[in-house]
This record gives C-alpha cells, structure tokens and sequence, in this order.
C-alpha cells in the first residue's frame, strides 16, 4: 500500500457549492468549514504517510493508532461539513449511491434506499433546509416528488 492508497475520495469533490448565484453568509461559512476540514484531512494523511514511511511498511503495530484516529475524525468531519452546506441548499447526499437529493427524503429517489437523519450537532449546526420545487406526485401516497425521480422520498414506491 502507497501513500495514494491512503489519500481518501473526499466528497470535496462530488459538488461545487460556487456558483454564479450569491450564498448566504451561513452558506459561506459552511463551504469554509467544509474546505478546512477537507484540508485537515490532507494534513493527517501527511502525518499518516510520513509515519508510514519511517517505519517498515509490512509491520503492524500501535505507533499509528493516534493518527489513524486522527484520520477518521477529520473524514467525519469533512462529511458533516459537506452534508450540512448541502442541507442549507435543502439537499443531501444519499450515503447508498452518492445522489444529491432533497434534505426531507426519508428514501432515496435514485436507488431507493432509505435516508438516515443528519445530526450536525457535533460541529455545532443545526439545518434548516428548504424543499426543492415539485413537479409530479408519488402515485402510492401523494406524497410530491421531483422531476427525474425514480423513488418516492417518502414511502420508497417506484414512480412511474
């Protein structure tokens, strides 16, 4: 295993929250934080690998417990960040098939699966997020669902 095996797929890359349109100074500050924390990660995998290297690679032993889980918070960090500026867009990403959907999806609309709650707490936000716009209705409940649905977001029913 290299040092490029180690550097994680960030969903830093997955949207790009800079657009055309002017953001609240909320939704500023979430992208700042998002970045940070996508930067922290960057700085543990530098810690991470350097230790790596001076050691013998094929040799498991404790002297990275510290940064592995030094690692893994900055990871769940960066995710927060991101889930949260994608929740003040009234979005989320599904953790099944990475689909940006609406925040108040209880299922997936894109493979179906279900949408667990987001708890910002620990980075110490709390969304409000807005619903995107409609266009049709789930056939099984009503419930409105958004163009290019495949499932409803609420009682998981395929959309025809």
């Amino acid at each position: 295993m290299g040092l490029r095996d180690l550097i994680p797929n960030t969903t830093m890359n997955q949207t790009n929250a800079s657009t055309a349109t002017p953001v609240s100074p909320q939704a500023a500050q979430a992208e700042q934080n998002h970045k940070a924390a996508a930067e922290a990660i960057k700085n543990a995998v530098y810690a991470l690998g350097q230790k790596y290297f001076e050691a013998n690679k094929d040799k498991e032993t404790a002297d990275f417990y510290d940064e592995v889980v030094a690692f893994k918070e900055c990871m769940e960090k960066e995710e927060l960040w991101h889930q949260y500026r994608l929740s003040l867009d009234g979005k989320t990403l599904c953790e099944h098939c990475g689909a940006i959907i609406t925040s108040d999806s209880a299922f997936c609309n894109k493979c179906g699966g279900t949408i667990a709650e987001r708890d910002f707490s620990s980075i110490g936000m709390n969304a409000q997020p807005d619903a995107a716009p409609a266009t049709k209705t789930c056939p099984a409940c009503g419930t409105p669902v958004t163009e290019g649905a495949m499932f409803c977001e609420k009682c998981g029913s395929a959309i025809s």
